[in-house]
């Protein structure tokens, strides 16, 4: 009780003009939690992407990597497998910055 008194006694909620608004502050924490929440979805869906293949039927036809010229059934393995593991660890490294992000934006508001 004395601390809701305390509490809406000490903000005068008719100043507008104190209270204006004129800070752009919250403005940026909002940005950033916006756009971490964007890196966090473009991430997870990275990983997810390189770590299961969403193919419904594998048949080489309906793949849109082909072989290079010359290109042998292992050598295609291998290049799809680093790029598999490229698009991981960009899918990792995308959500640990979207995670940075998200908390900055708390400390910001």
């Amino acid at each position: 009780m004395i601390a809701n008194m305390i509490a809406l006694n000490s903000v005068d909620f008719y100043n507008n003009e104190q209270y204006a608004g004129d800070s752009y502050v919250p403005f940026l924490g909002f940005m950033v939690f916006v756009i971490g929440l964007f890196l966090l979805i473009v991430g997870v869906s990275t990983y997810m992407s390189a770590k299961h293949n969403f193919n419904i039927f594998y048949d080489k036809r309906d793949s849109l990597v082909t072989h290079l010229d010359g290109e042998s059934d292992e050598e295609e393995f291998n290049r799809l497998k680093k790029k598999a593991d490229r698009d991981r660890k960009l899918g990792i490294g995308l959500m640990i910055v979207a995670g940075v992000c998200i908390l900055a934006s708390f400390i910001l508001l």
